[in-house]
């Protein structure tokens, strides 16, 4: 791999764990495994790996939380004004909650704008509970914790102003309550969670996290909500890949309706976001004494922060907003001319050129009239083009293929390259190289078996911090995802996946009949015609005796794959016959 260049030296530096040996080991895989004319240079295989380096490296952490923080402190005299609005109502939660609900009416969710909605939505009657708020499942015997000893997280404290500046954000918008922790314990049933923050990537704040689950005490999240929520609301639904790869395939296929010779290209993609998503969503006033979270004020004061909507560390908000997720994507249906799918709070669709900014702006209606917010969508991050990122995979309508998003594929590349071969790897990193494969073994199709040697090697272990030599099988497989990795950023015409290949119901134009033995194989081949006779073109047959498999059984499977292999071959002789 190594050719003398003083740049290429120059990447040395930056190449952290991953050394030479690993650069060359996937190189000649590459080589061995995948020949091709696209199979990339050393020079490109280590710009490549220098930029998966520089993905790990600028993942924003507590530094840049803290910066971002920039000192922020709680005014008191918005605690103040908490203390009057609370005291206003006796210190009644609920009552208060009931009279900010009605305060904010006008520019959330409301009955108004749930009966707008068609006539035919099968959300609607959800809607109109969830107006009132979302509820809680809490099991028998739960006790709230209000008056436990404290503690905080060390996610929390190391970048305390942060998280308090992204809370307070909710606050600022009438979904919180701000109170002295003297006053707030007094409060019926008051229970509280744990403040905490998590990296995200191309965020310096980070996510805030109202962590129900690691708390003294019971908490609220458990199985039991998470089971209650799901029959309350319905089971969450994402659509994967394939099944927005099929939006875009109906899309087109809505368009040859009009126009026969109509391909991709003539097609758009967009996107679009809402803005907060799960803090659309009020929590049913009765329920708010089970949203609070202790934080950390101007002088080391402790605060208590009582959430009136939905926050990320709740089990059970995401089953109640996929009702809104649902309820969005009918309406869009019934009324744009192209395809649309959502994936939790993000819009995607597919539309022809001359329709798609319409498409988009029907989209963007639907969201602001449900929520009677014009800011209910999120518009810095539309986007609108040939090529977009949908849920981690970038689409191509340009060339028609399907592959991992760049910042996806660095990630993964960095997780494998960096795994050593030889030493001991722990439970939970081969999880995480499993769980990478399953996910992009969707697009490297040909890898699949190698990622269930990845789930074999994982399997069995209790604990995931326990470490252990791998075995030959894994290290082969971590070699060759490491070498699909290297080709998909270096040649994604020729490595993704394409488009048409994810179709639902294919055509079918021909037909291999197998069937193989220890000792041989052999297949008729089969061309349908435009009537749907099946035309027989010819046949193949093998001896297999030559490769010693005898009496063993255990080779059965690999007989009928090199069945499936002469057939396919046999095609490609025959050509377009």
């Amino acid at each position: 791999v190594r050719n003398g260049a003083r740049e290429e030296e120059a990447m040395e530096e930056g190449l952290g764990e991953v050394n030479e040996a690993t650069l060359r080991v996937a190189a000649r895989t590459m080589k061995d495994y995948f020949p091709s004319q696209s199979e990339p240079s050393g020079h490109e295989i280590r710009i490549i790996f220098k930029k998966a380096v520089e993905a790990a490296s600028n993942r924003p952490g507590v530094k840049e939380a803290n910066v971002w923080a920039n000192n922020f402190e709680i005014s008191e005299e918005v605690v103040r004004r908490d203390r009057a609005a609370f005291s206003a109502v006796d210190g009644d939660l609920e009552r208060f909650a009931l009279q900010r609900m009605a305060d904010n009416s006008s520019g959330r969710l409301n009955k108004e704008s749930v009966e707008r909605l068609h006539p035919s939505n099968p959300e609607r009657e959800k809607l109109f509970e969830l107006v009132g708020g979302m509820p809680v499942f809490l099991p028998e015997g739960f006790v709230s914790n209000g008056r436990i000893k404290l503690s905080f997280s060390s996610s929390y404290t190391s970048a305390g102003q942060a998280v308090n500046r992204m809370f307070m954000g909710i606050h600022d918008a009438g979904q919180a309550i701000l109170l002295p922790y003297e006053e707030a314990v007094k409060i019926e049933g008051l229970h509280l969670a744990t403040a905490s923050r998590a990296d995200k990537e191309y965020k310096d704040s980070g996510r805030p996290i109202m962590d129900m689950t690691n708390v003294k005490g019971t908490p609220v999240n458990s199985d039991f909500s998470k089971q209650s929520a799901d029959e309350k609301w319905g089971e969450i639904q994402h659509p994967p890949i394939q099944g927005l790869a099929n939006m875009i395939l109906k899309a087109l296929d809505k368009l040859r309706l009009q126009r026969p010779t109509a391909v991709l290209a003539d097609l758009s993609l967009w996107k679009k976001d809402l803005n907060s998503a799960y803090t659309l969503l009020s929590v049913r006033p009765d329920c708010a004494s089970k949203f609070g979270v202790p934080i950390i004020g101007t002088l080391g004061v402790i605060l208590v922060l009582i959430f009136l909507c939905g926050v990320f560390g709740w089990d059970a908000t995401p089953a109640s907003f996929q009702v809104v997720t649902r309820t969005i994507v009918f309406e869009a249906k019934l009324v744009t001319e192209g395809e649309v799918e959502m994936y939790v709070d993000d819009g995607m669709g597919c539309a022809e050129d001359s329709v798609v900014r319409s498409d988009m702006g029907k989209f963007d209606d639907i969201c602001c009239q449900l929520f009677n917010n014009p800011q209910a969508v999120q518009r810095s991050k539309d986007a609108c083009g040939k090529r977009e990122v949908f849920i981690g995979y970038v689409i191509d309508l340009n060339t028609g293929m399907v592959s991992v998003s760049e910042k996806n594929l660095l990630r993964a590349l960095w997780h494998f390259a960096c795994c050593d071969l030889e030493g001991r790897v722990s439970v939970k990193e081969m999880q995480r190289l499993a769980s990478l494969g399953s996910r992009y073994s969707m697009i490297c199709v040909e890898l699949r078996p190698f990622t269930r040697a990845l789930y074999r090697a994982a399997s069995g272990w209790k604990n995931r911090q326990a470490t252990f030599l791998l075995k030959e099988e894994a290290k082969q497989a971590i070699r060759m995802w490491r070498a699909m990795l290297f080709l998909l950023g270096s040649a994604e015409v020729v490595f993704g996946r394409h488009l048409e290949t994810f179709r639902e119901n294919p055509v079918i134009s021909w037909i291999v009949e197998f069937d193989s033995s220890l000792e041989g194989s052999g297949g008729l081949l089969y061309k349908i015609d435009q009537g749907g006779v099946e035309v027989c073109l010819g046949g193949f047959a093998v001896a297999l005796s030559s490769f010693g498999f005898t009496d063993d059984s255990s080779y059965q499977n690999t007989t009928e794959y090199i069945g499936v292999i002469l057939g396919l071959i046999a095609l490609a002789k025959i050509g377009d016959a």
